[in-house]
């Protein structure tokens, strides 16, 4: 996965788990919870939008930063 890719490219669940260092398991899990947006390209086959998995991301930085006193 490239650092910084355009907010429209889509990637793989696999895609997502070498990026984030989580289990496939634990990607589909996030994304069926809706914790993980995700775009249904067919009935069995999703993406998930970088721009999304950035804003995940920083929704778990700011989580973070609000725990620590």
């Amino acid at each position: 996965m490239v650092t910084n890719p355009p907010a429209d490219t889509l990637y793989s669940a696999e895609d997502i788990e070498n990026y984030l260092g989580i289990s496939r398991a634990t990607v589909y899990t996030l994304a069926r919870k809706g914790i993980l947006p995700k775009i249904r390209v067919s009935p069995r086959l999703i993406r998930f939008r970088a721009s999304d998995v950035e804003a995940f991301l920083r929704g778990l930085q700011d989580r973070g930063k609000g725990t620590a006193k």
